[in-house]
């Protein structure tokens, strides 16, 4: 596992360099109201591909490799297909209704969606412990994003690049499901199996309508600043996430004993980063300056409560890779719902008084119910696995 980890730390590292230089490249050509466009469309389009994902992100991750898990991934890529056909023509209806530029919007739904799906290939190959050819597929998703960005006229480099990386992560996943060659399951069956990963995977995946829900309370500038700040949540996170992802098959197969013994092991590796991430949060304006500029300067405070949350965020998927080895304790998905739904309430009453400030307290506010709605059922949860 240690090896696994190293490898997979050295590609998610590079990966996230890659991700944050193509985000501020982005930020900077596309200027705050721009991104504020780009950012509410990710967010809208990531929110409402959320019980799309059929829980498969998971299952790819904990490896098995039988005919009904092969039959469910073709399940999964049909429709995942049907989803990314829709995303254009409902991206070129919703910019019209909101009087919105239509490319940009379509391209940044192509994007997002490509990017999710891509991310999904990456997973499969986690999972099956090939983490070398996982770091190759999302490094190379990433160059070829960058690249349209830097040899392309600032007019047109932005929707080459989005169309570029959204296809590349469809094609990909799309070469790994027709390659396994099975047929599909019921998709209702699959749904019922994925329940509880799908309903407490949806809650996370809701919270992704913060940047909506702040452009509709404080404006399209407010949503290109909060935006901007929160695209660094992911790179913050890639040493926790990138070591879940080779714990989660690891774990899957081990016995009970073993089981507690890798957690906990785990566990006290990611308080350690948790702490250093909540203390760097200090670094977040100067930051934020740096890769954005100073148009972006006024985004300080939600970048500071970014490092913070990715330190809470950082103890939840330690917490939420033990449920998703093992099993999902029914309540959790109904904590996390109410803890997201919570929070993005909080997010929108605090970004409608205060702007950019309220919404950086409700972003914290956020993860933090999140945190707790993880942590607490834990120990009841060891009953069920041993």
């Amino acid at each position: 596992m240690i090896l696994r980890f190293s490898i997979s730390m050295v590609g998610r590292v590079i990966a996230a360099l890659l991700q944050v230089a193509i985000y501020a490249l982005f930020a900077r050509i596309l200027g705050v109201q721009g991104f504020g466009v780009f950012a509410t469309t990710t967010s809208l389009t990531l929110g409402l591909m959320t019980f799309a994902e059929m829980g498969m992100g998971a299952r790819l991750l904990r490896g098995d490799r039988t005919h009904k898990e092969d039959a469910s991934l073709t399940t999964f890529g049909i429709v995942r297909a049907i989803v990314l056909v829709a995303i254009v023509p409902i991206s070129i209806v919703g910019a019209a209704l909101f009087n919105q530029d239509s490319l940009l919007v379509t391209a940044a739904a192509v994007y997002v969606a490509g990017e999710a799906t891509g991310d999904l290939a990456v997973a499969m190959l986690q999972g099956a412990k090939q983490s070398v050819s996982a770091m190759i597929v999302l490094c190379v998703r990433r160059v070829l994003v960058l690249l349209a960005l830097v040899t392309l006229p600032a007019s047109t480099s932005v929707y080459t690049a989005c169309f570029a990386g959204g296809t590349a992560g469809v094609l990909i996943l799309g070469f790994f499901v027709l390659k396994r060659r099975a047929r599909p399951r019921n998709v209702i069956v699959v749904i019922r199996e994925n329940l509880g990963i799908i309903v407490s995977g949806g809650a996370s995946s809701a919270s992704q309508f913060d940047t909506v829900i702040v452009g509709h309370a404080a404006g399209t500038i407010a949503a290109g600043l909060y935006g901007s700040a929160t695209r660094l949540f992911n790179p913050i996170n890639l040493a926790v996430s990138t070591m879940l992802q080779t714990f989660v098959p690891e774990i899957s197969s081990a016995d009970s004993a073993a089981r507690i013994r890798v957690f906990k092991r785990v566990r006290l590796v990611v308080l350690s980063l948790a702490l250093a991430v909540a203390i760097s949060s200090m670094l977040a304006p100067a930051l934020v300056n740096f890769l954005y500029g100073e148009e972006f300067a006024e985004a300080a405070p939600v970048a500071i409560a970014v490092f913070l949350c990715a330190s809470l965020s950082a103890v939840a998927q330690v917490y939420m890779a033990w449920y998703y080895a093992t099993s999902m304790p029914r309540c959790v998905p109904i904590l996390m719902w109410a803890s997201v739904l919570l929070g993005l309430a909080g997010i929108w009453l605090l970004s409608g008084y205060f702007g950019i400030l309220g919404a950086a307290v409700g972003l914290f506010a956020l993860h933090l119910l999140s945190t707790a709605a993880v942590i607490i059922p834990w120990r009841s949860s060891l009953k069920g696995s041993q």
